[in-house]
């Protein structure tokens, strides 16, 4: 309405008489939003909404009676609300992708409207929104943000642009606000919205923008649970949710916890299956916002919390982030949460995800408890990938997909056909792969995870080795010319399997016989030994230590200056175990 009636003003349609009859509307909206605020039943996106129809009506009709104290009122709300709503770490509170551009719109609009009319503008505000801004970015640099929680579907500016590859447009109105060239390059282009916004001198000044790439480290959002590893090129980003389920009655967010989103050049590959509808009989709001539309565990066919109506839910999961480990090579996680305490014989169910950049990565995922259960974990396939055969081989556009599962630990897999839904409204069919299990807890499976160009991605095997120990967890795979061995392990203190003893809570060693590398990785621990022979030692405990070794030479990096030594004889040693296959063989 307020659009329409400054581009009809100046026209001879635009008479007296219509002129008041549209003010006089405008002033009955604005008393009916000032007295039903939503401050108790929904103070989330629809509070804000309601505090800039207040904001605009009062900033642009000041001859209507009450617009000062409208204006006052909604400016008040989205200052208020900003610093409650948004996170320190510049994610929206409900845990929702959608609900986050929802959010980061309505203040830009605010915020552009109140500079033109030559209003302070709280550095508290700007702030909040640059934060919002830069968590779009991060989430947006594998191309296409995963879109956690609720989409219904609307957009401030324009409905039509409602799908999961419009979510970067505030960036190309926040690089003209605050000269950012990587918000330009994530963006790709200019918007109608900023010409209505900004007009023609910010078009301009979009175009002079140079373009920068973003940073492309991988990152983490601790207050809203958030975890991104990114490859050095920036070229594929896997994401990972370990925040809580979301605010309030989390009436906006997902039974989550711990999925796992990727994308590669620009093309989603693993993806959230979205929201579909609000209400209605068909059940997919409930099938959509559980546990087992999401690429994370599922126990007993059970959500992780249990629903109190289509937009509540009580028992809430608790998360916690036990590692996040940054290393110049390799990124490592590991979260849990306690969902399913709610059965007869409780769950936790505990995730690891190590990355090797530019390489694969491994998804442990551990159920801990008692008894016996139904375990199946799920991963969705964007549509625009294909199955190749009856294998696990994927083929997309740009990228290929493979999971390589290590299915001599009991479980089946199976690939079936569910809707998902790109947008609110619509559904489509894509791939779904689910492993499944019916076991004596505790229990486990590990899957390398390897998306590659358009050729097929590396093919290879994962195995369990049940027999190197008791007091680690232990996996080999086996991929091309290279082999790589990962140590987690299950008890404090020391462990030892096979040729290999250690404190640390995980190891991780492969061999190259290609390019004759050796790599070493230890994780939260101080020491490790191969064959009775310490490899790496320091006198303290330490983040992580990395050890690069070729012939004659090691490079260590780690995340203290603390680690003294490295076995002079590594490579060789390692050499020589890998290539007679003894690294698993006790007493080696």
């Amino acid at each position: 309405w307020i659009w329409t009636f400054f581009l009809l003003r100046e026209t001879p349609v635009f008479a007296a008489a219509l002129r008041r009859q549209w003010e006089e509307a405008l002033s009955l909206n604005a008393r009916h939003i000032e007295t039903y605020l939503s401050t108790y039943f929904s103070p989330n996106t629809h509070l804000l909404g309601e505090a800039l129809g207040l904001f605009f009506i009062g900033t642009l009709f000041p001859s209507l009676r009450r617009t000062r104290r409208w204006q006052r009122r909604g400016w008040e709300i989205l200052l208020r609300e900003s610093a409650k709503q948004v996170r320190e770490d510049g994610f929206y509170f409900e845990q929702s992708t959608y609900y986050h551009v929802y959010a980061a719109d309505i203040f830009l609009h605010a915020r552009i409207l109140a500079e033109r009319n030559r209003m302070s503008i709280p550095s508290e505000f700007e702030d909040c929104i640059q934060r919002m801004l830069n968590a779009l970015a991060v989430l947006g640099r594998g191309g296409i943000p995963p879109m956690i929680g609720d989409d219904d579907g609307g957009r401030i500016f324009d409905a039509t642009r409602n799908r999961r590859e419009h979510m970067l447009d505030p960036l190309a109105t926040g690089a003209v606000l605050y000269d950012r060239a990587d918000f330009k390059e994530l963006a790709g282009s200019s918007r109608e919205e900023g010409l209505w916004l900004l007009g023609l001198p910010g078009l301009a000044r979009f175009d002079s923008l140079p373009t920068a790439p973003p940073e492309s480290a991988s990152t983490s959002f601790p207050n809203s649970g958030l975890y991104l590893m990114t490859d050095e090129a920036g070229t594929r980003q896997l994401f990972i949710d370990a925040g809580p389920l979301g605010a309030h009655s989390g009436g906006h967010g997902h039974a989550d916890a711990l999925s796992i989103c990727l994308a590669r050049d620009g093309e989603s590959v693993l993806i959230d299956p979205g929201t579909f509808e609000y209400v209605g009989a068909s059940g997919e709001r409930a099938r959509l916002r559980g546990t087992g539309a999401h690429n994370t565990l599922r126990v007993d066919g059970r959500d992780q919390a249990d629903a109190a109506g289509p937009f509540s839910w009580q028992d809430f999961p608790q998360v916690r982030v036990e590692q996040w480990i940054r290393g110049r090579a390799f990124d490592l996680f590991c979260g849990s949460h306690d969902g399913y305490k709610r059965l007869t014989e409780p769950v936790v169910h505990r995730r690891f995800v190590f990355h090797k950049n530019g390489e694969f990565y491994l998804v442990r995922d551990v159920a801990e408890g008692r008894g016996r259960h139904d375990l199946e974990l799920a991963w969705h396939i964007d549509p625009a990938f294909s199955r190749a055969s009856e294998s696990l081989f994927f083929s997309g556009e740009k990228s290929s997909l493979t999971f390589i599962p290590a299915m001599d630990c009991g479980w089946s897999a199976d690939v079936v056909r569910e809707d998902w839904s790109p947008a609110y409204g619509l559904a489509e069919p894509a791939s779904v792969v689910r492993f499944s299990a019916r076991a004596e807890l505790p229990a486990e499976l590990a899957t390398v995870v390897s998306v590659e160009g358009k050729s097929p991605a590396a093919s290879g095997t994962l195995t369990r080795v049940h027999e190197a120990a008791d007091e680690a967890a232990v996996y080999r795979y086996l991929a091309k010319d290279c082999e790589h061995l990962f140590f987690f392990r299950r008890q404090p203190g020391q462990w030892s399997a096979g040729a290999f003893s250690s404190d640390a809570e995980f190891l991780y060693i492969s061999f190259d016989h290609t390019r004759n590398i050796c790599h070493l990785i230890l994780c939260a621990g101080s020491w490790a030994r191969m064959a009775g022979e310490s490899v790496l030692n320091s006198q303290q405990r330490v983040s992580y230590a990395e050890v690069l070794s070729l012939p004659g030479r090691s490079e260590v990096q780690g995340s203290d200056p603390g680690v003294d030594s490295v076995s002079p004889t590594l490579h060789r040693n390692v050499a020589d175990l890998f290539k007679r296959g003894e690294l698993l063989k006790a007493g080696s």
